[in-house]
């Protein structure tokens, strides 16, 4: 089975931003430091078991020396600088899942076991797979029991801003690559996509919708656009807020 699991947003100073964040009314929560040290986070997860995670450098001096062609870490996602960084999607199996998308053609590398600690010590383990040098999406699966990568405490779920959970992501797909797209995801989730208007595609996985929107021109990459959110009431934020990510609560009804 294959859910979403979280959102990946690059911000150059971890401080700032959760600050940043915190403003407008998330509860954010220091996550630790990647195993390898060059990157550390904070989590703002939400009720339905989904999160943002808040990804920066350790040291933002660090960023001066950024490879785009360099995985063994995960500074390379700063290349092109703050904003949206990548998408997971949650598997029970990444070896077994990867295995599938392989016979269908699909370019996933099962990457080293990867981890960080916490502030209270605790180490944290997970495997995952990549789709070529995209993180749009890979798949993680925990080697360590979930609840402590992701707490689910709940003054940690709660937020001012009466945030509930994930609704949608939308990812903008060039034309030229789109049909690609199409069939990776449907690989790598086992789920039929959905045409939902002209240029436009979902995979709804379970309660979430992930939309792929082509664009008639091949200058950009692919990208995500915007996520949402479900919530008490409608709210958006602006750019300068979020760090160039484009966020916004939407009204559960």
């Amino acid at each position: 089975m294959i859910r979403f699991d979280h959102a990946i947003i690059l911000v150059k100073d971890l401080t700032v931003a959760m600050t940043a964040f915190r403003s407008i009314g998330f509860t954010v929560e220091f996550g630790g430091v990647h195993a390898d040290g060059k990157t550390h986070n904070a989590l703002i997860v939400f009720a339905d078991g989904s999160y943002l995670e808040l990804l920066a450098p350790t040291n933002p001096a660090l960023l001066a020396k950024v490879n785009r062609n360099d995985r063994g870490n995960f500074l390379f996602l700063f290349a092109a600088g703050e904003g949206w960084g990548g998408y997971a999607l949650a598997a029970d199996d990444v070896a077994a899942q990867a295995t599938a998308a392989i016979a269908q053609g699909v370019a996933l590398e099962v990457r080293p076991p990867g981890g960080r600690a916490r502030p209270d010590g605790v180490a944290l383990r997970w495997q995952s797979a990549t789709v070529g040098e995209s993180m749009s999406p890979f798949l993680i699966q925990d080697l360590t029991p979930r609840h402590l990568r992701v707490p689910d405490d709940r003054p940690l779920v709660t937020h001012a801003n009466r945030a509930l959970g994930t609704v949608s992501l939308t990812v903008a797909i060039p034309a030229g690559r789109f049909d690609a797209a199409v069939m990776r995801l449907t690989a790598l989730t086992g789920v039929a996509p959905q045409t939902a208007g002209k240029g436009r595609v979902d995979f709804v996985l379970g309660d979430f919708r992930l939309m792929l929107q082509i664009f008639a021109t091949n200058e950009i990459s692919e990208r995500i656009l915007s996520l949402t959110l479900r919530g008490e009431r409608d709210l958006s934020f602006e750019a300068g807020q979020t760090h160039g990510a484009a966020l916004r609560i939407q009204a559960d009804v």
